[in-house]
């Protein structure tokens, strides 16, 4: 095959197998053994076959090689399952680390890290090994970067923030899809002078309709779409959704929890908690110490409400067979007032 130059467009391809088949040569000519070889070819279609080549040598009376016979076997079907076996387990590898990842207790943005790195290790991905994590606003009107790996100084200011719609990775959560580009096409609209030839997997990280953020990855200029590498960056997409979702929640209760124990302390009426079944106290305000005149938190859940109250109420009965009744009467019916000296 050759370019409109003349010139042959795979030349150091072509010296490659020449050199492969003089190495095999020259073995079999020295062992003068049956040897087996795996050499990629193009076919009559233009598709590239794997051959096997069986050389079996051809030995003289005397013992002398005389030459040798190869048998061809077109083995390219098992050499195309082999890779995607291989891609597969590497793929399940990768994403049972990232779920591993994400159950770890770090900063979100070391996270993003990680699971950037961890994108970059896949053999068979035909990443550039450069690429980004952006996440959206929660307007979700404009993309944040929060994770990189080999993005110029340039691209650091330029893409810090991308608003839905710019460029790939813009269009890539406005749209709600995937951007492919195999060039600096006119979709590619944040640019500067020098900036290298490249393309772009652009997957939104999704939950359910609701546009979390992008994952950018590099691409050399002029591959091909691949859907293999799109179903594997949609499951890395996937993942990271539930574990930014949870990382959020997590925030979020943890926050809650800071509010209301800030609110519990302060309280000038006192306020306890109790829980079943033995409905002994499990936490307490500095209020409720006041009131009870117990002399610190440790002290007052080490003790159920009767134990710090008469031994009888003003009825007669005893304070515990009355407190739990009272709180069971609570429980049962969602609130109950009732006096208690």
């Amino acid at each position: 095959m050759e370019t409109s130059s003349g010139r042959p467009r795979s030349t150091s391809c072509h010296r490659m197998r020449q050199e492969k088949w003089r190495r095999y040569s020259l073995e079999l000519r020295k062992t003068r053994r049956p040897k087996d070889l795996e050499n990629w070819n193009v076919g009559k279609n233009g598709e590239r076959i794997c051959l096997l080549t069986n050389g079996v040598p051809i030995l003289a009376e005397a013992g002398n090689l005389k030459g040798y016979r190869g048998v061809d076997k077109d083995i390219t079907n098992r050499k195309k399952a082999e890779a995607d076996l291989a891609k597969n387990i590497e793929k399940e590898a990768a994403m049972n680390a990232l779920l591993s990842l994400s159950m770890e207790e770090m900063p979100g943005t070391e996270f993003l890290d990680r699971a950037l790195e961890l994108v970059f290790s896949i053999q068979w991905l035909a990443s550039d090994l450069s690429g980004a994590i952006f996440l959206a606003d929660e307007e979700g009107r404009t993309l944040h970067l929060q994770a990189q790996k080999g993005l110029s100084k340039e691209l650091l200011t330029m893409c810090s923030t991308v608003p839905f719609g710019h460029c790939l990775c813009g269009r890539a959560a406005a749209e709600r899809t995937i951007q492919f580009a195999d060039c600096l096409d006119a979709r590619h609209e944040i640019r500067y002078a020098g900036i290298l030839p490249h393309g772009h997997y652009c997957m939104p990280i999704l939950s359910g309709d609701r546009v979390l953020g992008v994952i950018n990855t590099y691409v050399k200029e002029g591959h091909t779409r691949d859907s293999s590498e799109m179903e594997f960056l949609r499951a890395i997409a996937n993942t990271l959704a539930g574990a930014i979702e949870r990382k959020r929640a997590v925030v979020e209760l943890r926050e809650s929890e800071e509010k209301y124990r800030g609110l519990f302390e302060s309280a000038h009426d006192a306020i306890m908690t109790l829980e079943p079944p033995s409905w002994r106290f499990t936490s307490g305000n500095p209020a409720t110490m006041d009131m009870f005149g117990t002399k610190s938190e440790e002290d007052f859940i080490s003790h159920g409400p009767w134990d710090l109250s008469p031994e009888r109420q003003p009825d007669g009965r005893a304070s515990a067979e009355k407190a739990k009744e009272m709180i069971e009467t609570a429980m049962r019916e969602g609130s109950h007032d009732f006096a208690w000296p």
